[in-house]
Formats: structure tokens, sequence, C-alpha cells
């Protein structure tokens, strides 16, 4: 959950990986990177994952988001959104209730709505 990233990226840079990366390992990533708030990480597995091929779920637009949120960044959040979106994940009523808390919480109200 909490995982050393910089030692996956070394592991991938060298291909050092004695397992395909697949959906289950591209989702633990992205979602250890949105866990620490290091969004230019996620967001550089999630590119990994599209290029390679592969569908992300909404278990792992949620925490993303969820994590996103939680720092105010509402253009960040969009945008994390629209990401997934354009994977083909559609996001459901519990994906939008994480961005209309995130605002809500700030006093956000328009954002909210």
């Amino acid at each position: 959950q909490r995982g050393n990233l910089s030692l996956v990226e070394k592991f991938f840079r060298r291909g050092s990986f004695d397992l395909s990366l697949d959906k289950v390992i591209f989702n633990s990533i992205i979602i250890s990177a949105g866990r620490n708030q290091d969004f230019s990480a996620a967001e550089l597995w999630y590119e990994r994952a599209r290029v390679a091929g592969c569908i992300l779920d909404r278990l792992t637009l949620d925490i993303v988001l969820s994590n996103v949120a939680g720092t105010g960044d509402d253009h960040a959040t969009e945008a994390w959104l629209e990401r997934f979106r354009a994977m083909g994940v559609k996001p459901d009523g519990r994906t939008f209730g994480i961005v209309i808390s995130s605002s809500a919480r700030r006093g956000d109200l328009a954002s909210a709505e």
C-alpha cells in the first residue's frame, strides 16, 4: 500500500521483473503512488498501463481520486477523472461522491453541485 516506488521504478527500468505487468500490478503501483500523494508517479504508471493496453478499474479510480481530492486541487481531480474515462472506466455514484464530498468539505458548494 505504501510501497517503495523508487525500487519498483529501478526494477522497471532494468527490465528486472520476473512477472508480466498486468492490471493487478499496474493497479497496485498506481494505488500506492496515490496513497503516498506521489501523483507524478501515479500519472507515469497510468501512462505505462495505457501504453501496455491495460484497462484499469474503478477501484483504482476511486482510490486515486480520493487521494487527489484530499489535496483540494479540483483541477487535478477532474483531470484524473477524465484520464480514467478515456480508458473506458465508468464512474459510479461512489466516484462522484468522492468529488462532491471533497468540494463540500472545503465549503465549495458550487463545485459540489
